[in-house]
């Protein structure tokens, strides 16, 4: 799956690191930065590696270490992960013989500079619940006043339902599926839509797709996330206010960062004319 976690740690880490030129915090340059999550049912290729940015810096993005010793550990087992092309810090796992389940329990270890950083994350439970209104979203041919009123317009959405609680956090991400995909006609209505639809976490249990969304006609999937505790509690730091100097909230030893996992369950629809 492509990096989809909008790299809040960071953000989270310069807000506190660069405050106030008053403030008696002084960060250690050479602190461990870990971004990982995994994702039940998928391999392993979100992990990114990092260090601290220094107090003062210009710098927005944080100097990436593509040189450590990162590694797996389920059951028991080490998974190496190896670096990953370019210059980013990120790391991926090139077997196919980790499994990742609902109710595992994971940790990962990087040995960076003689130090060695470590967090524990346990996989949770998919969504349950998952449907939608229809199994398909009709794209217009033609646009008119009429259209606007008509049952056809309806066909050209749909409704996504989960069981939510009210205070779990899941994110969405739609994409295209079709090992053909027929892009959609943009003389009909010039608006094109983008290859992969993805929602920040909400603690809603409900979305409304519709087809300006589309870039192409086909077979698409709808995934819905449950986000795990360890990235929801850092979610919600992303607003915290820059005069607050609470610590990022972080589930590192040794470190900085965050190390969590995810679930997810899935429909199909089409998009057509």
């Amino acid at each position: 799956m492509t990096k989809i976690l909008f790299s809040l740690f960071l953000t989270a880490t310069y807000l506190f690191f660069n405050c106030t030129s008053e403030s008696s915090v002084e960060p250690n340059t050479d602190e461990i930065v870990i971004q990982a999550y995994i994702y039940a049912g998928e391999s392993v290729t979100d992990v990114r590696i990092t260090s601290t940015l220094p107090l003062g810096t210009d710098e927005l993005s944080a100097p990436p270490i593509n040189d450590a010793e990162v590694t797996l550990i389920k059951d028991g087992i080490r998974y190496t992960l190896q670096s990953s092309p370019g210059d980013s810090g990120y790391y991926h796992y090139e077997g196919s013989d980790l499994s990742l389940n609902e109710g595992d329990a994971v940790r990962i270890e990087v040995n960076y500079s003689d130090k060695l950083a470590y967090g524990e994350t346990v996989i949770p439970p998919p969504p349950e619940g998952i449907h939608a209104s229809s199994d398909e979203i009709i794209y217009p041919t033609e646009l008119t006043w009429e259209w606007r009123y008509s049952e056809e317009f309806e066909k050209s959405q749909m409704m996504l339902y989960w069981d939510g609680d009210g205070e779990s956090l899941y994110f969405a991400v739609i994409e295209t599926v079709d090992p053909n995909p027929q892009p959609v006609d943009t003389t009909i209505f010039p608006f094109r839509g983008i290859f992969r639809i993805r929602t920040r976490p909400s603690t809603a249990d409900s979305l409304r797709l519709n087809f300006m969304q589309f870039e192409y006609l086909g077979r698409h999937r709808a995934k819905i996330y449950m986000v795990n505790q360890e990235y929801a509690d850092l979610y919600q730091t992303q607003s915290q206010d820059s005069r607050d100097l609470n610590e990022p909230l972080t589930n590192i030893v040794n470190g900085l960062g965050v190390f969590s996992a995810f679930n997810s369950d899935s429909v199909f629809f089409e998009v057509k004319y």
